[in-house]
Formats: structure tokens, C-alpha cells, sequence
């Protein structure tokens, strides 16, 4: 598992710039095995952009955040039992699960 990011910024003056980033969080965890090394097997990739300004003596920052990603599920079910099973109705096929969070940013700080 390798995760990796890059970031860039930009100053539009002496008291405006921008940024904008990009990361990975791979899991740790392996599909199929029983070892964990992390609680869920989610890949998620984080995209992150805002500006800062100076306004006095104060900096403000203001930017959003959004993070996503996808995992296929496969539901388990174990069927062994010594008793005598109805005929299985209902067993959930695998689906396509997706995650999303989108998170806005505020920062302020005083007397530079």
C-alpha cells in the first residue's frame, strides 16, 4: 500500500493566494484474508482547494474539502448448520457501496 500527494499554491499579490491539493488514503486491509490492518478496506481520495488572504492584521482562510470513494460488497453468509434450512429467499447480491464527505474549511489568525 502506498499512499502519495501534491499540492500546489499560488500568490496573487502579497495578501492573496490560493491553494489547491490532492491526496490518497489507501487501506492497509486485504480483500479476502483475515489479517486486519485496518478497520474497513475503503481507497479514498481526498481533493482539497481555498484561499487565504491577509485582511490587517488578521488571516483568513477559506476553502472546502472533498473526499470519495467506492468499494464493492460482497455480503457473507454461511449456510452451514446441522438443521434442516427453508429454501433461501432473499440472499443480498453483492452492491456497489460509495462514500462521500464534503468538508468547508475556515481558518482565522489573529495578530500576525
Amino acid at each position: 500500500m502506498l499512499n502519495a500527494g501534491v499540492a500546489l499554491e499560488y500568490r496573487f499579490s502579497e495578501t492573496v493566494g490560493a491553494h489547491i491539493a490532492f491526496h490518497t488514503d489507501r487501506s492497509a486491509a486485504v480483500p479476502g484474508t483475515t489479517t486486519r490492518h485496518s478497520l474497513s478496506w475503503w481507497d479514498i481520495n481526498h481533493v482539497s482547494g481555498g484561499v487565504a488572504m491577509v485582511l490587517g492584521s488578521a488571516e483568513l482562510t477559506l476553502g472546502v474539502a472533498l473526499a470519495s470513494g467506492s468499494e464493492t460488497i460482497v455480503p457473507a453468509i454461511s449456510l452451514e448448520t446441522d438443521e434442516p434450512q427453508p429454501v433461501a429467499t432473499g440472499i443480498p447480491s453483492p452492491f456497489e457501496a460509495k462514500y462521500r464527505r464534503l468538508k468547508l474549511l475556515l481558518g482565522l489568525s489573529l495578530g500576525r
